[in-house]
């Protein structure tokens, strides 16, 4: 048998396109490099720089807690989009912004999606009264309305 059966019956086969360095880390996959990760003890495994085929570069950036907070998309120096995240108390997003557009999320009292907004003209540092709203999505029990 080839592959790592998993307990749900699956199949994993190995894939010729990853390559890992010896403590683990994926170096490379289907020609992206992963190129940076954290360092030490502080979240040895976490990706923070991968330089695509066609010359792109994205760089993310993580909170204390382990929570992706920035992702940016470079060609050369030039920045092609910069997503900045921010989250819950309990760890869902609150938001996410890639300059003044963006997405904004409410949640129930037991941590459920209840609302998600696409917005235009916010920026993390300002309020929520200063912003369009472009797009509303309501979910009532489970399903988006």
């Amino acid at each position: 048998m080839t592959g790592v059966e998993r307990s749900i019956g699956s199949t994993v086969t190995n894939d010729p396109t990853i390559t890992y360095s010896l403590d683990g880390n994926i170096l490379t996959r289907n020609g992206h490099t992963l190129s940076g990760y954290g360092t030490g003890n502080l979240r040895p495994h976490a990706v923070t720089q991968v330089d695509t085929p066609g010359g792109k570069k994205i760089e993310v950036g993580y909170d204390l807690n382990g929570r992706m907070n920035s992702r940016v998309h470079k060609t050369g120096t030039t920045v092609d989009s910069q997503w900045y995240f921010d989250w819950t108390g309990f760890g869902k997003p609150y938001s996410m912004f890639d300059g003044l557009d963006g997405h904004l999320f409410e949640y129930d009292a037991s941590h459920n999606r209840i609302v998600h907004k696409r917005v235009h003209g916010l920026t993390p540092s300002q309020t929520d009264l200063e912003w369009e709203e472009v797009e509303k999505r309501i979910y009532i029990g489970g399903a988006m309305e």
